[in-house]
């Protein structure tokens, strides 16, 4: 398992036996949305990295997967439709919990090329809006530190800010959601703290251009 991982970062889909390719899928989804103790518990042999289970594998997997150019629309074309409603699920569960830094990491890296697909992206904004505010909140949360740290409120802790490359993430999952009508009016809510956070000086290089994209999309309608 340990072996799929480190090489998923290089798969591709489409050179894959379609067989081979859906059972590869199907057994990755089932690990990662298992609640069951073989899934979920450390594995015997990974004492030196405690919390390293067939379910985080599965996610770290996936997720490297989905990087993949084209590997999405072949995931989402190999896998039914109930697999990836429930491992979406489980991608927005670890959200929400935010305990396993890992797991909220992989999850948001994930859904992320998830929801570049729109059938995807019309099903977190119909049964998964509080993703939006979950995005809001990391976006926000981040710029806030970054000016205390900025004004010498605090001390500076790189271990306790999200990284660049998430925070892109999380910008272009609010970007992708925002091109679905059903979601138009949770981003209502949220336009003057969007306007805010694209004129902040404090946010990394390259996150307030997709805000600005996010807020045309917004007035688009």
């Amino acid at each position: 398992m340990v072996t799929l991982v480190n090489l998923s970062g290089q798969v591709d889909l489409s050179y894959l036996p379609s067989k081979l390719a859906s059972d590869l899928l199907h057994a990755l989804c089932h690990w990662c949305v298992s609640t069951s103790s073989s899934a979920r518990d450390p594995l015997p042999v990974a004492s030196a990295c405690p919390g390293l289970s067939l379910q985080r594998l599965s996610l770290e997997a996936l997720s490297k997967i989905s990087i993949g150019l084209g590997n999405v629309n072949c995931m989402l074309a190999l896998l039914s439709e109930t697999s990836w409603h429930c491992l979406c699920g489980r991608l927005v569960q670890w959200l929400l919990e935010k305990r396993h830094s890992v797991q909220y990491e992989l999850s948001l890296v994930l859904l992320c090329s998830l929801v570049s697909n729109d059938a995807v992206s019309r099903h977190v904004c119909e049964y998964h809006h509080c993703v939006v505010t979950l995005m809001m909140q990391l976006l926000s949360e981040t710029e806030n530190h970054l000016c205390s740290i900025s004004r010498g409120v605090v001390a500076p802790d790189h271990h306790s800010l999200a990284s660049v490359d998430l925070l892109r993430r999380a910008a272009n999952i609010l970007l992708m959601l925002s091109k679905q009508r059903c979601n138009q009016h949770h981003f209502a809510h949220y336009q003057s703290h969007l306007l805010i956070l694209a004129a902040s000086p404090y946010l990394y290089i390259g996150i307030p251009a997709i805000l600005v994209d996010l807020l045309y999309q917004i007035g688009l309608e």
